[in-house]
């Protein structure tokens, strides 16, 4: 009884801690401006007579032959080396979020001179990335468009890791924008501190309006570490960050999970895996990458769909190790029930007080119910479907 009780004082000090600490950080954090780029219209694009024809019959393309164009940074990534990194990116679906991505992108230098390339795995059936890709490219850059038209976000980013060439693969998400200096600072710390994967951090760029809930949803869209560059972390996702290919295992083709491709969660378990191999996971606080929230994900009900599916998360990846962990399951099934027992009353007294931190607590408390049901038959798909609120998870 008495580890029990420290035990509940512990995570309720937890949950305490993270609040204080994510409401001031939000309402100290000065706005970021956005990101203007300049970038060629697809009207422009699909009207240029030399632009290459979409062809169906060819999943894998090379876009440019010879040359370089000057950019940003002094020149945009050739094809004629062989590149040190492969910046990757899945995308289905996101056509005007991804040429912003893949400019921005192309805007990148690294730390040593040496060259990069850019892939784009699309994996919608029909191929729709394909003209944005073929209209930004021009003779001589790095950029590659692979079409790999099995559904789930696992088998894209599986394409991703076999279709490039580098020793060094960069992930960032096709609705993200990089800081020019995003590629550098991930390189950089990764040779300094000899890291297999270095993760950054990641803030949200709202297109509208968010009214009184403005704090609440950018804590909740903020993935980032109040840490110094060169800090061991634990797992993170892959919309930031560096692995080093010599990391991972020769023999094995489908790092990600293509059981969790429509679920989610692929790549928790993922980087579990490399973290449970010894594997060394280093923050860098300067490798920055926006991401863009649509109007849709503002929304509550989506945005307690998403603490659901991460609580989900946290709860099954122990149990889907090579081997399995199921005390470290039962623990978050614990921590979850202790979030539901402590919040609801909070959350009752704070819905007439401090709306701000209302909306907090319901975040942690959706989340804690994930963690209790995470089972498979609790889970649905939420990749290459419309899925619309906490509704259609719980149906």
């Amino acid at each position: 009884m008495r580890y029990f009780t420290k035990f509940c004082v512990w995570t309720v000090d937890k949950h305490a801690t993270m609040l204080q600490y994510d409401i001031i950080k939000v309402r100290m954090k000065t706005k970021r401006p956005p990101v203007i780029l300049k970038r060629k219209s697809m009207s422009q694009a699909s009207r240029n007579p030399t632009s290459k024809q979409i062809q169906s019959n060819q999943p894998e393309r090379d876009l440019g032959a010879s040359g370089d164009q000057p950019s940003q940074q002094g020149r945009y990534p050739s094809n004629r080396q062989e590149p040190t990194v492969s910046i990757v990116m899945p995308t289905f679906r996101r056509v005007v979020s991804l040429e912003n991505t893949i400019y921005s992108c192309l805007r990148q230098c690294t730390d040593d001179g040496s060259s990069f390339e850019i892939v784009v795995v699309d994996n919608s059936p029909e191929g729709s990335a394909q003209l944005v890709v073929e209209g930004i490219a021009t003779d001589g850059i790095a950029l590659r468009y692979v079409h790999e038209p099995r559904p789930g976000i696992s088998h894209a980013r599986n394409r991703c890791f076999s279709a490039a060439r580098g020793e060094l693969l960069a992930m960032i998400d096709d609705d993200e924008i990089a800081a020019p200096d995003w590629l550098f600072n991930l390189m950089r710390t990764q040779r300094m501190f000899d890291a297999d994967v270095v993760f950054g951090p990641v803030h949200p760029r709202f297109d509208v309006p968010l009214g009184p809930n403005e704090d609440f949803l950018t804590a909740f869209y903020t993935y980032a570490l109040p840490l110094p560059t060169g800090s061991t972390v634990g797992v993170r996702a892959t919309n930031n960050a560096l692995i080093r290919r010599a990391a991972l295992d020769d023999d094995e083709r489908e790092p990600f999970d293509t059981k969790l491709g429509l679920t989610g969660g692929e790549d928790t378990l993922f980087f579990s895996k490399l973290q449970a191999k010894n594997a060394r996971f280093v923050w860098s606080a300067e490798a920055i990458v926006e991401e863009t929230i649509s109007p849709d994900r503002i929304q509550l009900p989506n945005v307690w769909r998403r603490a659901f599916q991460r609580g989900q998360c946290r709860a099954s990846t122990p149990m889907l190790l090579p081997q399995p962990r199921p005390d470290q399951t039962v623990f978050w099934m614990l921590v979850g029930v202790l979030q539901v027992l402590f919040l609801s009353p909070i959350i009752a007294l704070l819905w007439f007080l401090d709306h701000q931190r209302a909306l907090y607590c319901t975040w942690k408390l959706v989340s804690g119910i994930g963690k209790i049901f995470w089972m498979k038959r609790f889970r649905r798909k939420v990749y290459g479907l419309p899925v619309s609120g906490l509704k259609s998870i719980l149906e």
